[in-house]
């Protein structure tokens, strides 16, 4: 988030960008790639949150536009 933060100068896509890492209950970019750190997870394409051992606030499902 702190390096989104210190790139992004466009508030709306960091807007955007926080509520779709809400829904999906994503911290850290590992947790989206695979085990290499090569790819994004397939899962997270489909939109389909990650399991975590953290209690997250309810996040609907932002639209695929996002």
């Amino acid at each position: 988030m702190q390096i989104m933060m210190t790139n992004i100068t466009n508030n709306n896509i960091i807007e955007q960008m926080n509520i779709c890492r809400t829904y999906l209950k994503v911290i850290y970019i590992s947790d989206i790639c695979n085990a290499e750190g090569s790819k994004i997870e397939e899962k997270i394409f489909e939109g389909n949150p990650i399991q975590s051992r953290y209690t997250w606030p309810e996040t609907p499902k932002p639209p695929m536009k996002v």
